[in-house]
Order: C-alpha cells, then sequence, then structure tokens
C-alpha cells in the first residue's frame, strides 16, 4: 500500500518538465519576454495579457525599488499590519485554519475509527465504507471545478459551511445515541459522506483560490505561506489530538465541537470573506481597502465593461444611438467616482429611495411566494405521512396488498381530475381563488381520513386530497412566475418544490415522532398534523394578489398594473410585462371570437408549440419515471428489503432521506437562477442514475447486513439529493416559463397532468412490479429511465435562465433571441454582473 505511493513522484518529475515557471519569478528576473510567452500560451486573450504583465511588472517594479531600498522586508510589512493587509490575512488564513479546524483531517485519517466505533465490526467493510467517503469527496471536487466561476466563491462557502455543519451534528447525534444499530451505522457512513460532500464543494477548494486572489503581488509568496503555516499547524493539532480528546469527551461529544466550529465557520464566510469573483487583482485589493470603485475618475470595471461592450455593440446595430437608450439591467448600481475626491456624483438620497423602493418589492414578490406556496406543504406531508403510516394502517385495519397499493397510488391518478379543473377555473375565478379552494378541498379529505373507521372512508378522503392538490397544484408555478421579475423567476418558482420537500419531511419526522403511540391512534395523528397548515393558507388567500394575467383577462388592467409594479419594483419592466400579458390576452380573445379553443390549439399544435409540450410535458414525466415517488412512499420497504425490521429504525432512516431532500432542494434555490436550468439538470439526471445503479447493487449482491443497508440507505439519499438539486424544481421552473401567456394555464396542467399519471402508474405498479422483475430489477429499469432522461435533457430542453418569457418562446420558434437588434437578457446581465 504504501510503495504505490512512490508513483505520483514519477509522474510530478516528468511534470516538472513540462510546465512553465512562474511569470512573477521570471519577471523579477528581467525575463519579461519569457514572462510574456508563457502568459500569451496560458490566458491566450492578447489584452488581458498585456494587462496582466503590466501588472506584474508594476507589483516587481515596486517591489524591488520600494522594499529593497528602503530596506523594509516583506515579513516586516505583514508583521506591521495596515488595516487593509490586516483584513487579507484574516480572511486567508482565517479561511485556511477553519478548513482544518472542522474536522476534515479526523475524517480522512480516523474514518475507520469512527465507522468502527459506529458499529462496523468487519475490517473488509471499515475499508469499503472508507471508499465511499473518498469517492464523495472527489466526486462533489469534480461538480466543484464547474461552479466555482459560476456561483461565485462566497455563495459555495454558504452551502459548502452550512451543509457541514448539519451533517457533523448528524454523525455526533448518530454516534450518541444510535451506536451498533443498523441504522446507526448507516446514518454516519451517510454524514461522513455528507460532510466530504460539502467540504470538496466549497471549503476544501476555495480556501485555496481566495489566498491566491486577495493578496497584492508583492506580498502575495510571504502571505499564502502565512496561511498555509496555519493550515498545517491545525491539521496537526487535530490529527494529534482526535484520539486523545476522543476518549476524554466521546467520540460523539468531539463531533459536536467540530459542529460547533462549522457553526463559527459560517459567521466568519457571512462576515469577513469578500466575493472575488470576475474580479481583477486590483480590485479585490479595493475591495479590503474600503472602495466602492477605483480612483483617478475610472468607473468600476463592470460598469466601464458594460459601456463599452454597449457601445461596441450599437456599432454592430447600426445605430449606437437607439441602443444608448436601452436600460441594460434594473440591478446596476454603480455610480461614477469623482477623479480628486472619490465622491459620488449623483443624488445619494435619490439612490437611497431606490435601493429602499427594490428592497420593498423584493419583500413583497417573496412573500407572495412564500404564501402561495404553502399549499405544496400539504401535499409534501401527505406523500411523506402516507410511508410510515400505511405500516400501522396496514395492521390496524386489516387492508390487504392491493389495497394498500390502490390508497397509496390513487391520489396521483385522482389529481388529474383537479389538473383538468385547475387550468379552466383559473380563468374563471383566478389563480388565487383556485389556489384556495384546491386547500379547503384537500383538507376536509385529511379530515375524514383522520377520523376514518374503514378502508372505505379512508379511500373517499385520499380522493378529495388528490382532486385537491390537482386544482392548487397545477396553478402555483404560473402564478408566482407571473408576479416574478425575469432575473429571479428561477428563484422564486422553485419555492413550491422547496414546500413539497418540508412537507415530505415534516412527514417523516411525524412518522418518527408518533410512531410509539398505540396502535390505533398513532396514524391518525400523522394523518391529522396536516390540517395545520391550512390554517395559515385561509389566511394567506386574504393576502396574496390575484394574478395579472387574470386580472386583465377581466378587464381590470389598473389591477394588474398596481400588482406588477409592487412585485417588479422597475416600472419600466413592470410595463413591459403588462404590455405581454394584455397582447396575449388580445390574441386569446381573438381566437375565442374565431372560435379556436385553447385546448384545440394544444391538441393540433404549430411546430413550436409541439417542441414545448414536448420539452414541457417530458420533463414532467420524467420527473416521475424514474421512480422518485416509489422511493418517498416505499422508502420503508425497500429499506426493509435491505436488512433493516426494526419500525422505529425503518422511520429513522425515512427521516435521513427527508433531510437529505429538504438540504438539497435549498442548495438548488441559491444555484438555480446562477447556472441555470440545464447544466444542474445535467448534475441530477447523472446523479440520479449512478444513484439507482447503486441501490440495484446493494440490493442485488451486497445483501443484507450493515454494509448492504448503509449502501442501500447512502445510495437512496443521494438519488433525492440529485433529484431535489435539479429534475425536483427545476421541471416546475421551466413549465412556468416556456409557454406562451395564451396556452399557459392550460399546457401547464397538460403537463401536471403527466406528472401525476406517471407518478400514479409508478405508485400502483411498484409493488406489483417488484413482486414480479424484483425489487433490484425494478430499480434497475429506473436507472435506464433516469439514462434516457440524461439524453432528454440534452436534446430537448432550452437553457430559459435570464431569459424574458417572450424570449423564450422565440428559442423554439428557431430564433436566437428578439428581433429588432435588442440584447438578450442573459447577455445584458452578464455584462453588468
Amino acid at each position: 500500500m504504501l510503495a504505490l505511493g512512490i508513483l505520483p513522484s514519477m509522474i510530478i518529475a516528468v511534470a516538472l518538465l513540462m510546465i512553465p515557471e512562474s511569470p512573477r519569478w521570471l519577471v523579477l528576473q528581467n525575463r519579461v519576454e519569457d514572462a510574456r510567452l508563457i502568459l500569451i500560451g496560458t490566458i491566450g486573450d492578447v489584452a488581458e495579457m498585456e494587462n496582466r504583465l503590466a501588472e506584474i511588472i508594476q507589483q516587481a517594479s515596486s517591489n524591488v525599488n520600494t522594499v529593497k531600498s528602503e530596506e523594509k522586508p516583506i515579513w516586516r510589512d505583514l508583521l506591521r499590519l495596515n488595516p487593509a493587509v490586516h483584513k487579507m490575512l484574516i480572511v486567508g488564513v482565517g479561511i485556511h485554519c477553519f478548513q482544518q479546524l472542522t474536522g476534515m483531517e479526523a475524517l480522512v485519517y480516523y474514518s475507520p475509527t469512527i465507522f468502527k466505533t459506529a458499529g462496523i465490526g468487519d475490517n473488509s467493510q471499515l475499508l469499503a465504507a472508507t471508499v465511499f467517503v473518498g469517492a464523495a469527496k472527489t466526486s462533489f471536487l469534480i461538480i466543484a471545478l464547474f461552479l466555482i466561476d459560476r456561483v461565485g466563491r462566497k455563495p459555495l462557502l454558504y452551502i459548502s459551511t452550512i451543509g457541514m455543519t448539519v451533517c457533523l451534528l448528524g454523525l455526533a447525534v448518530s454516534l450518541a445515541l444510535m451506536e451498533g444499530a443498523s441504522v446507526g451505522i448507516s446514518l454516519a457512513i451517510l454524514f461522513v459522506c455528507g460532510d466530504a460532500a460539502f467540504f470538496s464543494l466549497g471549503m476544501g477548494p476555495v480556501s485555496w483560490v481566495l489566498s491566491s486572489e486577495i493578496y497584492p503581488l508583492r506580498l502575495r509568496a510571504q502571505a499564502v505561506a502565512l496561511g498555509i503555516v496555519g493550515y498545517r499547524l491545525c491539521s496537526g493539532l487535530i490529527s494529534l489530538s482526535f484520539l486523545s480528546v476522543s476518549s476524554a469527551i466521546s467520540m460523539p461529544g468531539v463531533f459536536f465541537v467540530f459542529s460547533a466550529l462549522s457553526a463559527m465557520s459560517v459567521a466568519f464566510v457571512h462576515n469577513f470573506v469578500p466575493e472575488t469573483k470576475g474580479k481583477t487583482l486590483e480590485h479585490i485589493e479595493c475591495l479590503f481597502q474600503g472602495k466602492r470603485a477605483l480612483k483617478e475618475g475610472h468607473l468600476e470595471l463592470v460598469e466601464t465593461e458594460r459601456l463599452v461592450l454597449k457601445e461596441d455593440m450599437g456599432m454592430l446595430n447600426g445605430n449606437a444611438d437607439m441602443l444608448s437608450n436601452i436600460d441594460l439591467g434594473y440591478k446596476s448600481n454603480y455610480r461614477r467616482m469623482n477623479s480628486e475626491t472619490g465622491e459620488c456624483n449623483d443624488d445619494s438620497m435619490s439612490h437611497d429611495y431606490q435601493n429602499s423602493k427594490a428592497n420593498s418589492c423584493r419583500k413583497c414578490v417573496m412573500a407572495n411566494a412564500f404564501f402561495a406556496s404553502l399549499n405544496s406543504v400539504l401535499l409534501g406531508y401527505d406523500g411523506g405521512v402516507l410511508s410510515g403510516a400505511i405500516i400501522f394502517i396496514h395492521e390496524d385495519l386489516k387492508i390487504i396488498e392491493v389495497q394498500e397499493v390502490v390508497l397509496v397510488g390513487c391520489l396521483s391518478v385522482i389529481s388529474l381530475i383537479g389538473s383538468l379543473a385547475g387550468g379552466r377555473s383559473s380563468d374563471a375565478i383566478g389563480g388565487k381563488w383556485t389556489m384556495g379552494i384546491g386547500a379547503i378541498v384537500f383538507q376536509i379529505g385529511g379530515l375524514l381520513m383522520t377520523i376514518a373507521p374503514s378502508f372505505q372512508m379512508l379511500m373517499v378522503g385520499r380522493l378529495l386530497s388528490g382532486i385537491g392538490v390537482g386544482l392548487g397544484g397545477t396553478i402555483m408555478g404560473v402564478y408566482i412566475a407571473e408576479i416574478s421579475p425575469a432575473a429571479s423567476r428561477g428563484f422564486l418558482t422553485t419555492f413550491p418544490e422547496i414546500f413539497i420537500n418540508i412537507g415530505i419531511l415534516l412527514g417523516y419526522i411525524s412518522n418518527y415522532a408518533f410512531a410509539g403511540l398505540p396502535m390505533n391512534i398513532n396514524w391518525r395523528v400523522m394523518l391529522g398534523r396536516g390540517i395545520l397548515p391550512s390554517v395559515i393558507i385561509g389566511f394567506a388567500i386574504f393576502i396574496i394578489p390575484e394574478s395579472p394575467r387574470w386580472l386583465v383577462l377581466q378587464n381590470r388592467v389598473e389591477e394588474a398594473r398596481s400588482i406588477l409594479l409592487r412585485t417588479i419594483g422597475h416600472e419600466k419592466e413592470a410595463e413591459e410585462r403588462l404590455a405581454e400579458i394584455q397582447k396575449a390576452a388580445e390574441s386569446a380573445g381573438s381566437e375565442k371570437s374565431e372560435e379556436k379553443a385553447v385546448w384545440h390549439e394544444l391538441l393540433r399544435p404549430e411546430p413550436a408549440v409541439a417542441k414545448m409540450l414536448i420539452a414541457g410535458i417530458g420533463i414532467q414525466c420524467f420527473q416521475q419515471i424514474t421512480g422518485i415517488d416509489a422511493l418517498v412512499y416505499y422508502s420503508p420497504a425497500i429499506f426493509k428489503g435491505a436488512g433493516i425490521e426494526d419500525n422505529s429504525q425503518l422511520l429513522a432512516a425515512n427521516v435521513a432521506v427527508g433531510v437529505t431532500k429538504t438540504a438539497f432542494i435549498l442548495i438548488a434555490l441559491f444555484l438555480i437562477d446562477k447556472i441555470g436550468r440545464k447544466p444542474l439538470l445535467y448534475i441530477s439526471t447523472i446523479g440520479m442514475t449512478i444513484c439507482l445503479f447503486c441501490v440495484v447493487l446493494a440490493l442485488a449482491f451486497v445483501g443484507k447486513g450493515p454494509f448492504g443497508i448503509s449502501l442501500a440507505l447512502l445510495s437512496v439519499c443521494g438519488n433525492v439529493a440529485f433529484f431535489s438539486v435539479g429534475m425536483g424544481p427545476i421541471n416546475w421552473v421551466l413549465t412556468s416559463e416556456i409557454f406562451p401567456l395564451r396556452l399557459r394555464a392550460q399546457a401547464v396542467a397538460s403537463g401536471f397532468m403527466g406528472n401525476r399519471l406517471c407518478s400514479g402508474i409508478i405508485s400502483l405498479s411498484f409493488l406489483s412490479l417488484s413482486s414480479t422483475i424484483s425489487v433490484p430489477g425494478t430499480f434497475l429499469l429506473f436507472t435506464a429511465l433516469s439514462a434516457l432522461s440524461v439524453a432528454f435533457v440534452y436534446k430537448l430542453v432550452p437553457e430559459t435562465k435570464g431569459k424574458t418569457l417572450e424570449q423564450i418562446e422565440s428559442l423554439f420558434q428557431g430564433g436566437e433571441g428578439l428581433n429588432g437588434g435588442q440584447i438578450e437578457l442573459a447577455d445584458t446581465k452578464r455584462l453588468i454582473a
């Protein structure tokens, strides 16, 4: 084992003959032309290369002329800190120290000891578990490689530190409360792999990126060395003290300490770490000096580039003056600086007013999206709670397997009735009241299920709940898309999926919490708790505004304008959105006069609409046929097949699945408008395919036992994690974006129908299919379908990030963007970001 470590050194020896020297060192040696050749070879862009070389020469000259002539060594400059360098060192050294103080080295060096404490006795199983840790660490590091320049450093650090805190706390709890139990072993492996994954997503790579960016060139080598000294000291401290501290305060106690330190790292990132993505090194230095912009009369670099590119595009379109009137973004807060004083020329009171107005609008649209999404909690809770409650319903009401299958699967099928009615009722009474009626019907069904003395009444309640789900679920995404600004539409339209996951998690927790009650009471309490959110929904209906689309169709244009101004904030974008809605409403009116019904157009679509329907309905169907509802409804049965027998342990494993699903949907919330819909769909579908195949391996080849249980739980949690990052939220975002306004309600209803129909097929057939071809065979089928979804995304799903609804429509018509020389919003945002 140790001898294999010699091989990389041979590769390093060969690599040294191939990689170039540092341009900074070459300049210090007066080998400027060599430095220029290296920069040309690595950067490619001549202008950027010359700027970088000039910066290096300037800093090197300063280093030689100032430092040497004044005999002021760099180390003294670092030790006698000025405020800006002080801040840099706090960030650079601090992030390296937190990287180690959160216990990553302990997990790398002592993971077999940790797993042995959790209950794994066999050495081969201990080493196999460490392979999972290494695989998780490596795979998420590769993901970070693609995200770091898209999402930025600070968002990844937030995701990483918060995720690590949750995983370390979960590991401490599992070691303290479930030591030796099968579920305890599985949870320990899951949380260790989760901690390694979150570390690799942010804290691992970003700390090195930051330390290479934030220091001035003259101090960089020594300052980075200080950070590495802190890093190695903390690493040594953790490595040398881990076993002795574990003996003194116990293994769970150590991980409680690590979780507390990880929580402190969240606060450190929030208070001290700046965002450096896309900024020049000179710009980053300004951040630490407290400057909003560069002096000497320049605009901030980003705005300068925006103005230059804007002028260039105007020239390309043959009319620079015409484009000078185009607003290149509603979020631009950049201000021109006075060349001598550095003060702003704009009226500060006006600027503060604009910021206050923007904050008010942001809060308004967030509140509306929040309340509109509450219906989803009911849907998620119903699915999550029934997966555990069915164990006790089966024993209490003595139902047979066929009745169990019908009870679980009928909600998805019967919700089709609600979906069909939802599109029509939203046109008749508005989206707001459609959601309200859906919540009322759902709650009547929930109440009947809670008091049901027999299977027949239980079914009546379940059928009513399905209709309520269809009514409310159809319109939520459309409603939120209509009131959302284009720049945050993806973020806001993921709210329903987030609330579904929160509902599922609450259902799993309810199962675990009330499982100890008497048999004829526990499942009723579990189902009855789903009634509580209806009270909030009752108040929410009187708070949220009506759909602007419906108001325009009712000739209440001023009310629609008022709502759009309150939620979008920027008058120009609100007017453009209103004009788009009015145009679509007029089109709808003319079609009615020609007796061409919307459903007729959907059934006999034009080529562009056909492409939209394939993308919208297809992504909804793939969301379900890859087996997510089978995991939600039947995860206890899957874990029982893996070897978990105790009901409380089955429900605890369910809670782990729910926590994972909810945590990763929150990650998707921050990523969806930063890196786009399609990249997340790629990550999601590929990850799901791998995890589903691992479920097959766990159930078919590993067999029952601690390792098989751990692999099954890890794979199921991985599948729901990848689902929540992409396929879960994005299909709702896409279906609310891609259809023309005149068709949107009915087209989204069609997609929702496809979703529910596929969900019903999976729910109703899972147990019988598993009996026929086995549970591993069923998951092998899901694996194949998930692989097909990767090809579907590649071929048929467009990228809609940052585009207006009208621009998205043009994509399906074969256009690259809007006609008339206008600039795509995605490009505009890129110029000002």
